[in-house]
């Protein structure tokens, strides 16, 4: 009976999981893209509060990284070791990382600070906020995860002899620290640097985490409600989209509204969620634009600095500049992440060819 309260793993999951969430790591980047390159205030006020909020796409792509890291790995059958599952994370993250670095030394010197950065850890500490690639926070934060939050999340849940039902208090507490945090930096001091420090953002991935294995997994959900199901997500991001509308953003400092931050983790997880038992054979979340739009938004995501630095710069940013990026990063998982990936892990199975994270 303990079995069959651990979180079942069905190979076509596997498959519904990854391709149906391709596109919604897509437009998560292109929130950050768009609010990086593209507003330029003068927009009508709804279209603004649209555009303003980039802190979307961190945020989800955190909530993400737990759920999907969880419904992957959870399961002690699909559990690789603790080694090969870091060398994966490093396989899948650090060459653009590392080549996201290399290109901006140009532009700026090296530094004792860069010994952080190429270690993934210039987050960990103030000195080093932000070093070099100012979005790399977020993979820094991932690094962190990977190492130090996933094993033992995964180790703790592994003992107990209910985890949904642990799992359930899990998501409340940490949906709730979540919401203490950010609204405790909105109020006290929002340009401090603690709002980037990885241990801040441990409730959002903790969020994902426990919503992966307490949340019902229907195999065959798609399958029956299909057409139903189809537009959900979409109308959730309407509604996501119709929130931010009306946010006020005339006093914007580039500070990330603690609504933003903390109070949205549910709709975040609902529509992951929804996403999961999306089929994967559905024309529109699982076609072959949608699969490739959402390999490619890492690369345009961590390489949008050095590409501003070489070229938008002159640019001015714009819309044009933010299709360069897209257009840049599918160029880059063509013919370097791809190819480097597979290198380093000899032999990629299957399953790799479809993670999300």
């Amino acid at each position: 009976m303990v079995a069959v309260t651990k979180l079942v793993f069905i190979p076509h999951t596997f498959i519904i999981i990854m391709k149906a969430l391709y596109l919604a790591r897509f437009i998560a980047c292109m929130h950050v893209l768009v609010l990086h390159y593209g507003w330029k205030r003068t927009e009508p006020a709804l279209i603004q509060g649209m555009l303003s909020h980039g802190e979307i796409g961190p945020s989800f792509f955190i909530v993400l990284s737990g759920y999907t890291l969880a419904r992957l790995y959870n399961n002690e059958t699909h559990w690789p070791g603790f080694k090969t599952f870091l060398w994966r994370r490093f396989a899948r993250v650090y060459p653009l990382y590392f080549l996201s670095g290399i290109l901006i030394i140009p532009f700026k010197a090296v530094q004792w600070c860069d010994v952080a950065f190429f270690t993934a850890t210039q987050q960990w500490a103030e000195v080093c906020n932000q070093w070099r690639n100012a979005p790399a926070w977020a993979v820094s934060h991932e690094i962190f995860f990977y190492v130090a939050v996933f094993p033992l999340l995964r180790e703790f849940m592994q003992r107990q002899r209910n985890p949904r039902f642990v799992a359930f208090f899990g998501l409340a507490l940490s949906y709730g620290a979540a919401v203490m945090l950010a609204l405790f930096f909105y109020l006290w001091n929002p340009n401090s640097w603690w709002k980037f420090f990885p241990l801040v953002r441990v409730p959002q991935f903790a969020f994902g985490f426990f919503l992966a294995v307490c949340a019902p997994v229907i195999p065959n959900v798609a399958r029956n409600y299909k057409r139903i199901l189809a537009w959900t997500p979409l109308l959730s991001y309407i509604v996501l989209l119709g929130f931010l509308a009306i946010q006020d953003v005339s006093s914007f400092s580039g500070v990330y509204p603690f609504h933003v931050v903390g109070l949205l983790e549910p709709w975040y997880g609902f529509i992951i969620w929804q996403l999961s038992h999306i089929d994967d054979s559905h024309p529109i979340y699982c076609s072959r634009v949608a699969v490739v739009l959402g390999k490619l938004s890492y690369a345009a995501y961590i390489l949008q600095t050095p590409l501003y630095w070489i070229i938008g710069s002159a640019m001015g940013g714009g819309w044009l500049f933010i299709g360069l990026i897209v257009s840049e990063a599918f160029v880059v998982l063509r013919f370097v992440e791809e190819p480097v990936r597979a290198f380093l892990l000899h032999r990629p199975r299957v399953i790799e060819n479809v993670l999300i994270l």
